[in-house]
C-alpha cells in the first residue's frame, strides 16, 4: 500500500522548527471557537446527536450547509435531542457563513501529509489540517469540545463523505480508552471478526461480500475497538466503499450508491442504512481477526497465519492515515491483537463462498486451532519509523527493503521519500512486497527527503537508511535495546564500515570503521524528540547535512552514546552522491562556517587588527597553524582559536606545500586569516614564516590536526601577566582517539590530562624568538624539542601548569608514528644539545629526561648544568 500525497506542495522549510507552547495552541483553538460562533450567528445553529460507542457526541452546525455532506454516514447511529452530551463538534463552512477561519500559526512546511502539524505537540489540544479536504481540525481534550472547518463543503473529495470527521473521533476515542482502526468488521449471530490488510488485497470485498449474503455488517473501511476481557468493535459509519468496475459483480448493492462527485472518481460510496438497517450492528463481540489474501482456486478458505504481520497491517493501515497516533497507538492494536486469534483468508474467485467461510469461523473455532508458531508474540516491540530517502535509486531498493525486514525487528513502519527520481524507482516501490509509506516531492536533496520523513512518522523512534546502504544484522533490535536501557539517551550510533562490491558479489571492506566519516546518519536509532530540540536537518546543504546536524546536536549537549560498533554498511559505487565532488561541493566547509557563524552569534569575535591602546591584559596574540596537507581536519584546528574566550587574535595558517583542499578550508573558515603558501619546506620552515609575519605581542603554535580547549589562551594569558619574569608557559595535554567525538574529549580530559613537551600546549612572549632564536630548518621533526633545549641553554623562565588545554589526535598520519624519523630527528637533537654544550665549555656528560614526565622536565629545566 501506498500513499500518493504532497506531490504539488513546495518543498520549503526553516531546519529548527520551534515547538508551540501550550498558550499558543489553547489560544489557536479559542480562535477557531470564536470564528465559529460568528459564523454561526450569521447562519443560525442546527443540532445533531450521536450514540458513538458508547458515548453521546453533539454536531453543532453553523447553518444547514454541512449537514448534507457530513451527517448521512452516521445517520445509523442518531439519537434524540439530549442536554450534556459527552463531546461536542463545531462545524461550520466558510462558503455559506461568509467567516474565514483564522490564520494557522505555523508556516505552511510544518504541515504534514497525514495532517499532523510539526510543533504542536499539545496532549490538551488536537490539532490537524487535511490537504486532501482542506480541512482544520482541532479539539480541546480538556472541555471535551472541538471545532472542524472546511472552505467549501462542495469541494469535498468522496471520501469524505463516507467516513466525515475521522480525526477528531479518533482523538476522542482514545480518550475512552477506544481505538479507530482501519479496517472492516462483519458477523453473525455468532460474535464479529476485524478485517485488515492493505489497499488491494481484498478488504472491502470481503466485507461487501458478507453484508450481500445477509451478515451483520459494521463497515469495510473504519471501525471503533475496545481492547479489554471482551473486546468489542463499535459500528461508525453506515457506507461502503466499492471500485467502479466492482459494482456489477454486486448488482443488490448498485441502488445504494451516492451521487458521483469527481469526474474521476475511484470508488462508489454506498450509503447502506436505512434500506439495510437490520443488518446494521451498533456494536459486537470480537471473536477474530482476519488479513485477506487472494488465492488461486474457486474456494476461499482459513489459513494458518504469525501474529507479526497481522499485528503490522493493522497498524500500518491505521496510523499511515490518523493524525495524532504514536507509540501509544501502536501498543493498543498489539495488545488488541495478542487478545483475538489471527488468520489469513484465503478468497477464491467465488465471492459467494467468502461470508460462508467466516460464518463457519464464527459458528465452529474449535475447528481452526492450529499450532502456534510465533516465538515471540508476547514481547513489547516499540515501533521505529524507518525513513529511506531515493533518488534514482532504482537498482538498490529491492535489496533495501530485504535488508530492513531481515532485522526481524517486527515493529517497523518504513516510509519512502522519493526526491524526484527520473528513473523507475517509483515502479520498483509499486512493486514492492511489503507495505510502504510512499511520498513523492521535486528534486531537493536528502536532507528535505529526510525532513519529509521525520514529519510523517508515527513512531518514537527513527532510524535512517540511504537506499544504497545496509545494516548489519539485528541492528535495530540491538540499538534499541541500548535506547530501552538508558532513558537520558537521545541517540545511539555506532561506526560506519565502507565497502566495495565485487564481480562475484563479495564485499570487500574499506579502511577502518573508526576513521571513516563519525557521522553518517543510517548508524544511528534516534528518539523522535530529538528532533524538536536539535531542529530537522538543513534542506540549504544537499552535502554535509550530516555533519551540521551533529555539530547543531552537540553544541545543544544532545546526550548521545557512540557504541564500538560496525552499524551500517556504506556500499562505494559509481552513483555515490559524493562520487567525485571536491570539498566546496560536498559542503564541508560550509558545515564548518555554519558551525562558526552560529559560535559568533554567541560571542562576537574583535578585529585581529591591534589597537594603539590595545590593553596590556589584553594584548595581541599571534595564532601559528603549519599545515601540510591538512585539510581533513584543519577546519577543527581553526575553529577551537575562533572559539578562544582571549580576543584580540591574529591567526596565521602557513601552507606549506599541500596537494589537497587545505586552501579551500582556510578561505571558507574566516575572512581575517592570513594565509600564506610556500613550497614544502617542513615544518620549521613554515613556524618560522609565521614568525616573521607575526604582529603579536603573544606567540602560539597548533598543529593542523589538534585543537585548544576554548580557556586556554585566556588562561595562559592571566598566568603570564601573573609572573612577568618567565617567557612562556606549558599546559598539560589530552590525547584523543579519531573515534572520539570532541566534546566528549572536552568533558573527560579534566583530570586525564598529561605532560607533553609541545609547542600546541604553549604560549610565548614574541620576545623569547630574539633571544633563543627561530626553529632550526634542518630538523623535519622533533624541531620543538631542539627548540626547548636551546631556550633551556638560553636560561629561559617557562612555568608548567596542570590544565588541560591542547587536544592532541591521534590517527594515522600522526607524524609521531614515524618512529624511525621521529628517534632519528630525537638524536640529533640530542647531539646538538651536547655540541653546543661542548663549545660552550659545559659538561657534555648530561641525563635527558623523559619528555612525558613533568617532575623530570622542570628539574632538568631549572638545573645548571
Amino acid at each position: 500500500m501506498r500513499e500518493k500525497r504532497g506531490q504539488h506542495r513546495k518543498i520549503v522549510e526553516i531546519m529548527d522548527k520551534p515547538v508551540k507552547t501550550e498558550i499558543e495552541q489553547i489560544a489557536f483553538y479559542q480562535q477557531c471557537l470564536s470564528r465559529f460562533d460568528q459564523a454561526a450567528k450569521n447562519t443560525g445553529i442546527v443540532h445533531r446527536y450521536y450514540s458513538i460507542a458508547g458515548t453521546h457526541v453533539c454536531l453543532c452546525f453553523a447553518g444547514e450547509a454541512m449537514i448534507p455532506y457530513m451527517t448521512p454516514a452516521l445517520e445509523h447511529l442518531r439519537i434524540p435531542e439530549m442536554s450534556n452530551p459527552d463531546m461536542t463538534i463545531h462545524v461550520w463552512d466558510t462558503f455559506s457563513t461568509k467567516i474565514e477561519m483564522p490564520p494557522p500559526p505555523c508556516e505552511w512546511a510544518d504541515f504534514t501529509d497525514r495532517g499532523d502539524i510539526w510543533g504542536f505537540n499539545s496532549k490538551r489540544i488536537k490539532t490537524a489540517f487535511h490537504w486532501s479536504e482542506y480541512s482544520v481540525n482541532v479539539m480541546d481534550m480538556l472541555s471535551n469540545s472541538g471545532v472542524y472547518w472546511v472552505k467549501n463543503p462542495k469541494a469535498l473529495p468522496y471520501w469524505v463523505y463516507s467516513s466525515p470527521f475521522r480525526s477528531m473521533i479518533q482523538w476522542w476515542m482514545e480518550k475512552n480508552n477506544c481505538q479507530l482502526l482501519h479496517a472492516a468488521a462483519v458477523g453473525t449471530e455468532n460474535g464479529a471478526v476485524l478485517i485488515t490488510g492493505k489497499g488491494g488485497v481484498g478488504k472491502s470485498t470481503t466485507a461487501i461480500s458478507s453484508i450481500n449474503a445477509g451478515l451483520f455488517y459494521l463497515s469495510d473501511d473504519y471501525v471503533i475497538v475496545k481492547k479489554g476481557s471482551d473486546p468489542k468493535v463499535y459500528s461508525l459509519y453506515s457506507t461502503a466503499k466499492l471500485n467502479m468496475e466492482d459494482m456489477p459483480k454486486f448488482p443488490t448493492l448498485q441502488k445504494f450508491a451516492g451521487q458521483v462527485v469527481e469526474e474521476d472518481q475511484e470508488k462508489a460510496v454506498l450509503f447502506l442504512y436505512p434500506e439495510l438497517k437490520n443488518q446494521l450492528k451498533r456494536e459486537m463481540p470480537l471473536k477474530a481477526i482476519l488479513t485477506p489474501k487472494i488465492i488461486e482456486q474457486k474456494n476461499s478458505e482459513i489459513l494458518q497465519t504469525s501474529f507479526w504481520p497481522v499485528q503490522r497491517a493493522m497498524s500500518f493501515t491505521t496510523m499511515s492515515q490518523l493524525p495524532g497516533v504514536g507509540s501509544h497507538t501502536h501498543q493498543y492494536i498489539s495488545a488488541l491483537t495478542k487478545q483475538l486469534p489471527c488468520y489469513t483468508i484465503g478468497l477464491g474467485r467465488d465471492l459467494n463462498e467468502i461470508p460462508k467461510v467466516i460464518a463457519n469461523l464464527l459458528a465452529h473455532p474449535e475447528n481452526f486451532t492450529f499450532q502456534n508458531i510465533e516465538t515471540n508474540q508476547h514481547v513489547e516491540y516499540p515501533l521505529i519509523s524507518i525513513v529511506m530517502p531515493v533518488f534514482n535509486g532504482e537498482r538498490f531498493i529491492n535489496e533495501a527493503i530485504e535488508n530492513i525486514l531481515n532485522q526481524n525487528y517486527p515493529a517497523i513502519e518504513i516510509i519512502i521519500i522519493d526526491d524526484g527520481s527520473t528513473d523507475n524507482s517509483k515502479t520498483v516501490i509499486d512493486e514492492l512486497p511489503v507495505d510502504v509509506r510512499y511520498f513523492h516531492q521535486p528534486n531537493a536533496g536528502p536532507g528535505a527527503a529526510r525532513n519529509r520523513g521525520i514529519r510523517d512518522v508515527s513512531g518514537d523512534y527513527i532510524a535512517f537508511l540511504d537506499v544504497d546502504d545496509l545494516w548489519p544484522e539485528k541492528n535495530l533490535e540491538m540499538l534499541m535495546n541500548h535506547l530501552q536501557q538508558n532513558p537520558k539517551l537521545d541517540i545511539v550510533r555506532g561506526y560506519a564500515q565502507l565497502l566495495n562490491v565485487d564481480d562475484d558479489g563479495k564485499a570487500i571492506y574499506i579502511g577502518n570503521p573508526q576513521e571513516s566519516f563519525p557521522d553518517y546518519i543510517g548508524a544511528g536509532l534516534y528518539r523522535k524528540s530529538v528532533f524538536s530540540t536539535v531542529g530537522l536537518y538543513d534542506p540549504e546543504l544537499r552535502f554535509g547535512e550530516d555533519g551540521d546536524w551533529f555539530n547543531r546536536a552537540q553544541e545543544i549537549n544532545t546526550n548521545i552514546k557512540r557504541l564500538d560498533e560496525v552499524t551500517l554498511y556504506v556500499r562505494r559505487h559509481d552513483k555515490n552522491m559524493t562520487e567525485g565532488k571536491s570539498l566546496v561541493e560536498l559542503n564541508m566547509l560550509k558545515v564548518f562556517k555554519k558551525k562558526l557563524e552560529r559560535t559568533r552569534n554567541q560571542k562576537p569575535l574583535e578585529s585581529a587588527t591591534p589597537s594603539k591602546n590595545t590593553n596590556i591584559s589584553n594584548p595581541l596574540i599571534s595564532v601559528i597553524i603549519p599545515v601540510y596537507n591538512g585539510a581533513a581536519f584543519l577546519a577543527d584546528a581553526i575553529s577551537s582559536v575562533l572559539n578562544q574566550h582571549h580576543n584580540p587574535l591574529e591567526i596565521i595558517v602557513v601552507d606549506d606545500g599541500s596537494t589537497d583542499k587545505t586552501a579551500e578550508v582556510v578561505q571558507m573558515m574566516a575572512d581575517n586569516i592570513k594565509y600564506i603558501f610556500q613550497e614544502n619546506k617542513g615544518v620549521a620552515a613554515a613556524r618560522n614564516k609565521g614568525l616573521e609575519m607575526a604582529r603579536g605581542t603573544y606567540i602560539a603554535f597548533l598543529d593542523a590536526d589538534d585543537v585548544w580547549g576554548e580557556s586556554k589562551l585566556a588562561r595562559q594569558i592571566e598566568l603570564l601577566n601573573e609572573n612577568t619574569t618567565i617567557g612562556g608557559v606549558i599546559g598539560s595535554t589530552y590525547q584523543i582517539p579519531l573515534s572520539m567525538e570532541l566534546e566528549q574529549a572536552f568533558s573527560e580530559s579534566v583530570e586525564k590530562g598529561m605532560f607533553m613537551m609541545c609547542l600546541g600546549g604553549s604560549l610565548f612572549r614574541k620576545s623569547v624568538f630574539k633571544k633563543v632564536g627561530n626553529f632550526d630548518e634542518e630538523m623535519f621533526s622533533a624541531e620543538d624539542i631542539d627548540w626547548f633545549f636551546r631556550a633551556r641553554e638560553s636560561k629561559l623562565h617557562i612555568l608548567i601548569h596542570k590544565d588541560v588545554v591542547l587536544y592532541f589526535r591521534l590517527h594515522g598520519k600522526n607524524i609521531s608514528n614515524d618512529k624511525k624519523k621521529v628517534n632519528f630527528y630525537l638524536l640529533k637533537a640530542y647531539k646538538k644539545s651536547i655540541s653546543r654544550r661542548k663549545k660552550s665549555g659545559k659538561n657534555q656528560t648530561i641525563k635527558f629526561p623523559k619528555l612525558d614526565n613533568v617532575d623530570e622536565v622542570m628539574k632538568f629545566w631549572q638545573s645548571n648544568d
